[in-house]
């Protein structure tokens, strides 16, 4: 198959112009509180490459001719550069959905919220529209206090003991499970073969907590002032969770995606040069 893109700045289509003029495009992917990061690399040979505006917006979409392409985020510039010889420009954007609102400190209080509520009441104040999975989206708290806390701090804190990730991407304001196939429309991904020969690299790993057998989260009780303990799975060895949760409940949860979670990884690199359109 043949490796495609399509680049817009401000609204306008710059692929063509683009696919003579790209050394390489790097796309870093994150999840939480950390923005995405896109990188592309120019020839500028001649010396006529207007320095793109700081906050200009660029829409990327990557794929293949064959099976077309899939949105991958809107980017605000936010950092220009240029070197030589060889003449080169260089352009970085963060995530433009990573809006100062909701990385803003705030405090208050959440009062018998389902994360649903909370991550859609989040998403709403930014701008943004939320696509929460159901199997996150009704899990109930009887209260969640924001000091001084970003909204994407607080939804990535609620997030962690649930093994889920939080992300604000294309518009929308994305909250699924780890691994899960889902895009930021909130359509499913389809699987995909990938084999060895189409990685660059490729790293496997069987750590040590993929034997344990149950996992245990402590929680606070208020009524009787005490640490009570709640235990998924059984058996020897047991995880034992850090830090006590607020309620059985949550503590449940906890333990119960540590215990998911203790699996072997596998991480694959990549690169495509797709015809006329660069050389990396």
């Amino acid at each position: 198959m043949t490796p495609d893109l399509q680049l817009r700045a401000n609204g306008t289509d710059i692929s063509a112009a683009l696919r003579d003029r790209l050394i390489s495009l790097e796309l870093v992917d994150a999840a939480g509180i950390t923005s995405d990061r896109l990188r592309i690399d120019l020839d500028d040979r001649d010396a006529v490459l207007a320095i793109p505006p700081e906050g200009a917006v660029l829409e990327l979409a990557l794929g293949f001719r064959e099976t077309g392409l899939t949105a991958m985020g809107r980017f605000s510039v936010d950092r220009r550069e240029g070197s030589g010889p060889p003449a080169r420009m260089s352009i970085e954007a963060k995530a433009a959905d990573m809006t100062a609102a909701i990385r803003a400190p705030k405090t208050r209080a959440w009062p018998a919220a389902t994360l649903g509520q909370i991550a859609s009441t989040i998403a709403a104040e930014a701008g943004l529209t939320a696509t929460i999975a159901p199997e996150l989206a009704g899990i109930a708290y009887e209260l969640v206090a924001q000091t001084a806390e970003s909204d994407l701090h607080l939804l990535t804190r609620l997030a962690a003991p649930l093994d889920a990730a939080v992300k604000p991407a294309s518009g929308r304001l994305v909250l699924v499970p780890r691994g899960s196939a889902a895009l930021a429309s909130g359509e499913t991904l389809a699987p995909a073969d990938v084999a060895a020969s189409e990685m660059t690299s490729y790293s496997w790993a069987f750590e040590e907590r993929t034997l344990y057998k149950s996992a245990t989260a402590e929680w606070s009780d208020v009524q009787s002032a005490a640490l009570r303990k709640v235990t998924a799975g059984s058996g020897a060895p047991e995880q034992r969770l850090r830090h006590p949760f607020g309620s059985e409940a949550e503590a449940r949860r906890a333990a119960e995606a540590a215990l998911a979670r203790a699996g072997p990884t596998f991480s694959p690199a990549g690169s495509s040069s797709p015809a006329g359109c660069g050389r990396n």
